[in-house]
């Protein structure tokens, strides 16, 4: 015959008390199928209904459930163990004992009421009921009993040594008693009810951003091993750095031009993205070290030197208005150098090169003071977003950066399936999760799954705003959030995401040179020549720290990323 399930999965002969051990060895070898019997069930609940009473505990030594026969709560008392009836006393080897009958019953109540708070039940019953027979019984495996019994008690619901070959029986016996021998089987919910009500549901997990702090920590780790590899270099003026995206060039950049700044010398750190450039503003101070966007650049100068930066007008037309932000401006601000001698600089480190236009060249080699003078240049070839044949000034030295140390593993796998390439990992970098692939499409769909992401987020997960970020490859406004979300509040002001106000909301290529820890895609129906390529989306992906939401419905994409 089957044996009874015993829980907590322990092996009977690990039951410390020896009564309890011999009682449960009785129960599992004559209960069979069907029964589940667990083992010293602790109880804690108020005295009384109201929340404002104080907490009283207990515990059962047993307390054995079927699906026919109900449940029943199971007292035992080892040992030697006398009722003297004159006083009224329980004694257990000559010490006073609780009444045990009366210590089942209140058990079997406290059990009842747990079990009503934590269950539904699809079948009737009272407020204070089961709708399963329920009862106590009393076990006395050491004693064998004679005479009449206390009150209190009923020799249905004992049993004592001599019952052990056959306990099972007897406690099916003891049941029936409770219910007078009506019982019917309970329909499969209710018996899950029943379990999950005494087993409890409740379980640990690290929250997210305790695994986004531990993640974090290696890879900060990472990006420190690559900066004193680079540091060997720093003998050389002018290098050149070509890393994969996420293995921490811009953090070298900043690191170099601070160097650059600690020993005396006036340092320019230049990049193609504003936002780029404002964060690390907000980041870096140094009396010595300057820190812009290309374009920024170029209006500080003219203005410094002429009071003037004209530029095309709206209706001028996206050719006329690209020809000037390539051509014209860098041109402007090459003439305005020649007014402003003390506008140069001792050393110049530019990150983002891949974006620099080949004609850029020329006025960033004029902004520092001495010919061929102390230049680094950090550049990804596969972020050259902006397409042609990437060319660099003269260098002394190259180094490349081959280890991936911004994503997790499996962000990192996702990003090299786009370029149909290995992105390379530390063996120390974090696993960290698959990247999560929704299939939406709709603007409705798609702002639902990011409400319901987000708020998961911020408000169950204790992800703080200013690690979450949502790109697109299209402005707000065209995108399928321009309707906005109830909750958590977007912002489009990069200020306002870092000081924690709210989860970002950016373009694919406004974020570019920049990273979230947490990182939804959205609006990513295919790729379309000129808009939106394979780079593009290795861009937007290699942006995600530690992890990747991607909402799509599109194949191309999905099997670009190798998610599906």
């Amino acid at each position: 015959m089957p044996a009874a399930r015993l829980l907590p999965h322990i092996a009977v002969n690990e039951i410390a008390h020896g009564s309890e051990r011999a009682v449960a060895r009785a129960l599992l070898a004559s209960l069979g199928d069907g029964w589940t019997v667990f083992h010293s069930y602790s109880w804690l609940r108020p005295t009384r209904s109201h929340k404002s009473t104080p907490l009283r505990e207990g515990e059962a030594d047993f307390v054995l459930i079927h699906p026919q026969h109900g449940l029943l709560i199971v007292e035992v008392k080892g040992g030697d163990v006398q009722y003297l009836p004159e006083e009224g006393l329980w004694k257990q080897n000559g010490s006073l004992l609780r009444d045990p009958f009366n210590q089942a019953r209140r058990n079997m109540h406290a059990l009842v009421g747990q079990v009503r708070e934590r269950a539904t039940f699809i079948t009737a019953a009272g407020p204070d009921e089961l709708p399963c027979p329920v009862g106590y019984a009393v076990v006395f495996p050491d004693c064998i009993h004679d005479g009449t019994l206390p009150q209190g008690a009923h020799p249905a619901i004992l049993a004592d040594a001599s019952d052990l070959p056959t306990l099972g029986a007897r406690m099916v016996e003891a049941l029936k008693s409770w219910s007078g021998g009506k019982s019917a089987p309970l329909p499969a919910k209710d018996v899950h009810e029943l379990h999950r009500a005494l087993q409890g549901t409740f379980r640990l997990a690290p929250s997210l951003s305790y695994r986004l702090a531990q993640e974090e920590e290696r890879l900060v780790q990472l990006t420190e091993q690559q900066a004193e590899a680079l540091t060997g270099l720093y003998s050389n003026r002018r290098v050149l750095v070509e890393g994969v995206a996420g293995s921490g060039k811009t953090i070298l950049a900043v690191r170099r031009a601070l160097a650059f700044a600690e020993e005396g010398q006036s340092a320019l750190l230049v990049c193609f993205n504003r936002h780029l450039a404002e964060h690390l503003n907000r980041l870096v101070q140094h009396e010595n070290l300057t820190i812009r966007h290309f374009h920024g650049l170029c209006y500080d100068l003219c203005m410094a030197a002429h009071g003037e930066f004209k530029v095309p007008s709206p209706d001028a037309g996206r050719e006329t208005a690209a020809r000037f932000w390539i051509e014209e401006a860098p041109q402007q601000m090459f003439l305005a150098v020649d007014d402003l001698p003390d506008r140069q600089f001792d050393a110049i480190v530019v990150d983002e090169a891949q974006d620099f236009h080949n004609s850029w060249w020329d006025p960033v080699e004029a902004l520092l003071r001495e010919p061929l003078g102390p230049l680094y240049i950090f550049f990804d070839r596969a972020q050259n977003l902006y397409r042609g044949e990437l060319q660099f000034p003269q260098t002394q030295a190259r180094f490349d950066l081959r280890l991936n140390c911004r994503n997790t593993r499996k962000i990192a796998t996702a990003c090299g399936n786009v370029l149909g390439t290995e992105v390379k990992v530390s063996a120390f970098s974090p696993e960290g999760a698959r990247p999560n692939l929704h299939r939406l499409s709709g603007e409705k769909a798609i702002r639902e799954g990011c409400a319901a992401i987000l708020v998961n987020l911020v408000d169950n997960e204790k992800v703080d705003p200013s690690r979450v970020a949502i790109l697109s490859p299209l402005a707000r406004l065209n995108s399928s959030l321009k309707a906005g979300l109830a909750k958590p509040r977007l912002t489009e002001k990069h200020e306002e995401w870092q000081a924690g106000k709210g989860v970002l909301f950016s373009t694919i290529r406004s974020f570019k040179g920049l990273e979230a820890d947490v990182l939804l895609l959205i609006d990513l129906t295919g790729f379309k020549e000129g808009r939106f390529d394979r780079s593009d989306l290795y861009v937007a992906a290699s942006r995600a720290r530690h992890r990747l939401v991607v909402m799509t419905d599109s194949d191309e994409i999905i099997q670009a990323l190798g998610v599906g």
